[in-house]
């Protein structure tokens, strides 16, 4: 190693002493799963060794999938995959996969998918799976354009590197959003029981029905306009407030008036 190189390799271990640091120290509040992702792609981006453009893809078991990219080409060549259903970066999003390193040589074991990332100047690929958890699989797959130096072992080495502690973040991030979705989810589980609540109260004073005769008609009335039943009751409750319950029901429910 020439004197040359051995600054180089130190400034790039001071950058990914800098990129490890800010993922460590990544808050995550207010700030989306998709937000979070784009900026550790192009944090990669600028950090890791050789590459020009990253993108990073997360699958959560929940049905939220994220894909999200540094650039134009990284998604270019990401769609082209995820329309095919084919490619490195689907390959190492698979569970026990690690790392897959393609040459984009059109012999390999993706010919199509390396014709065109060679048509975008891209002369190697590596997608390494990134260690999320049982509800959430991912992958970071990176593009480096055509060039003299290959990927070299201490390229991959910070791209491991840099890989694990954005696993760290984003495991934290999607389960934070997981959890926000569980917590929405309740709050609007509680006020559609509490104007469902409403409505029947409107009925049970207005017409005298008991608590399971006004539930069922409004059941009734959900399925005979095919709307959900929190609709149907927050119209009531809300014609009701406005005009009060003798207009609300010649309204809504003309024959029981």
């Amino acid at each position: 190693m020439n004197h040359d190189t051995a600054t180089v390799e130190r400034a790039m271990d001071a950058s990914m002493e800098l990129a490890v640091r800010y993922l460590a120290s990544v808050l995550l509040e207010n700030r989306s799963l998709a937000q979070l992702a784009t900026d550790i792609a192009c944090l990669a981006a600028r950090t890791i060794p050789h590459v020009d453009e990253v993108s990073i893809a997360l699958v959560d078991g929940a049905g939220t999938n994220v894909f999200v990219f540094s650039g134009d080409l990284a998604a270019t060549l990401d769609e082209r995959q995820y329309n095919s259903g084919f490619g490195p970066a689907l390959d190492a999003a698979q569970p026990g996969s690690l790392l897959r390193i393609d040459d984009t040589d059109t012999a390999g074991e993706y010919p199509d998918f390396n014709a065109a990332a060679q048509r975008q100047g891209i002369s190697r690929v590596a997608a390494l799976a990134l260690p999320m958890s049982t509800e959430v699989r991912g992958a970071m797959t990176l593009y480096c354009r055509r060039r003299l130096e290959a990927i070299t072992s201490h390229d991959l080495v910070s791209a491991v590197t840099f890989a694990s502690y954005a696993s760290a973040v984003l495991i934290n991030a999607a389960r934070l959003h997981r959890l926000e979705r569980h917590i929405a989810g309740i709050e609007a589980a509680m006020q559609s029981r509490s104007v469902i609540e409403q409505a029947k109260g409107i009925l049970m004073a207005r017409l005298a029905y008991d608590a399971d005769t006004a539930f069922q008609q409004l059941v009734h009335r959900s399925q005979e306009d095919n709307r959900k039943l929190r609709d149907v009751a927050t119209e009531l409750a809300a014609a009701t407030a406005k005009e009060g319950p003798a207009i609300a029901l010649a309204r809504s429910w003309p024959i029981l008036t």
